[in-house]
């Protein structure tokens, strides 16, 4: 990542996880955190998938009654939409010649960012969320969806939403259009696959990919879904949160950034380890309802 610019990025993935802060909980005395420090890039190991949980959950929690909304008369589906197109590498910058740094031409990209669907249906009346990634080991920008609203025009003879799509692109390209159970599963299925490179790319590869989407927002919303954000009850939007074991309050001990292993010599635990595994006993422990 240093070499290609991104300085800042490459210092906090070094120390990503290495170092920490005390958490102690106000309640006992015997229950001792520490609150590790994330990078935040989005193709770290620790990071990545740490995203990919709290943006499920959060866009889940926000868009959930406009989908219920959307769904009440029985007119709307949910659907898992897929776009896909070829970036060449003379449509590369200049200065980007290692990497996968992509100019996306306005031309399509807000055909990516709406699936289509602007073309046919005023957006109160469908909506969609997706992320926009890499092919593995190429440059292959391709979005995955998931689509609340009327059924899109992508009949197996005709397939118009493709011919759409190579129109605006002048080259053949493709959208795949399927039946969703449910919005978290289309949800789900759209968002897993950033972080599925993380366990099988070279670490060259990884930084090609945080280089590419450098200051770019890789998810977003359309239609209904845009600019909608979840209403939350005062102290849920604390970074701290509360304790895993006994729900009290946590206190921030105000200090330097400790290594890591100082902090686990004095037993303390990664709190969001704690949170973890206390959420993963209870379901198993559960008794039936």
């Amino acid at each position: 990542m240093k070499r290609r610019g991104l300085h800042i990025k490459a210092k906090r993935h070094v120390l990503c996880g290495r170092i920490g802060r005390r958490l102690d909980c106000t309640v006992s005395q015997l229950h001792k955190f520490f609150q590790p420090y994330l990078c935040r890039c989005r193709y770290c190991e620790t990071c990545g998938p740490a995203w990919f949980r709290k943006k499920f959950s959060d866009t889940l929690a926000a868009l959930t009654p406009v989908i219920e909304q959307l769904l009440h008369d029985g007119k709307c589906a949910v659907a898992r939409c897929y776009s896909e197109t070829r970036l060449h590498r003379a449509e590369r910058p200049r200065n980007a010649d290692a990497g996968i740094r992509e100019e996306i031409p306005r031309r399509y990209s807000s055909f990516l960012a709406s699936g289509g669907t602007a073309f046919w249906y005023p957006r109160k009346e469908y909506g969609q969320a997706g992320c926009d990634e890499f092919g593995g080991g190429n440059t292959n920008l391709h979005r995955h969806c998931a689509y609340v609203g009327p059924r899109l025009p992508q009949s197996k003879e005709r397939k118009e939403l493709s011919a759409l799509w190579s129109e605006i692109r002048g080259e053949r390209s493709f959208v795949s259009i399927k039946h969703a159970e449910s919005f978290p599963e289309a949800l789900a299925h759209a968002l897993k696959y950033p972080a599925k490179f993380l366990s099988i790319s070279t670490p060259e590869r990884l930084a090609e990919l945080e280089a590419a989407f450098h200051r770019t927002r890789r998810f977003s919303t359309g239609g209904a879904f845009y600019n909608v954000t979840p209403t939350r009850e005062p102290g849920e939007d604390s970074p701290i949160g509360e304790c895993p074991h006994c729900g009290g309050r946590l206190c921030e001990v105000l200090e330097p950034w400790v290594p890591r292993f100082a902090l686990e010599a004095e037993g303390r635990r990664d709190v969001e380890q704690a949170r973890r595994e206390v959420g993963r006993a209870r379901i198993l422990g559960a008794g039936p309802p």
